[in-house]
């Protein structure tokens, strides 16, 4: 629910949000997991894909934020345990914005990263990290290279 931007003076949207995906469950389309999660059958996801075409990475930003955030939040808060619960659901935004090696996914991997090496697991966050460190740095690069085309025009 974190991810819905529901109207705040219609008092009814949450309930309505929450009747919704009650329903997209009784169907077998969504399934509830852990803390609230839920996970939506391929179809749903293809739907969803088809209907809102463009609207879908403005989606896809959101939930890449609001992971990051709360990532954040809770790795400065410095108890591994607390991130647990959804460590899949950060691994996975994660993974699918490795894909576009952009400055979200370097700091998604950061954050990814800074969990796994608080929670012991030094080897994995040790490539979360460099993945975050090696996007960062093509990015500099890039910076470097258009300034310098710049000044020398």
């Amino acid at each position: 629910m974190l991810t819905l931007h529901l109207g705040e003076d219609d008092i009814n949207a949450p309930l309505q949000a929450e009747d919704g995906i009650n329903r997209l469950v009784e169907l077998g389309l969504v399934r509830l997991e852990t803390e609230n999660a839920i996970r939506s059958h391929r179809l749903v996801i293809a739907f969803v894909c088809d209907v809102l075409g463009d609207k879908v990475n403005k989606g896809r930003q959101t939930v890449e934020i609001t992971i990051d955030k709360e990532a954040t939040r809770i790795n400065k808060i410095g108890n591994p345990a607390l991130l647990v619960a959804w460590q899949s659901h950060l691994r996975f935004v994660a993974n699918v914005a490795l894909r576009r090696e952009d400055l979200s996914a370097a700091k998604l991997c950061n954050e990814l990263g800074l969990h796994l090496a608080q929670a012991g697991d030094f080897p994995e966050s040790k490539l979360y990290f460099e993945a975050a460190l090696a996007i960062r740095r093509e990015k500099l690069v890039k910076n470097i290279q258009t300034q310098l085309k710049v000044m020398t025009v």
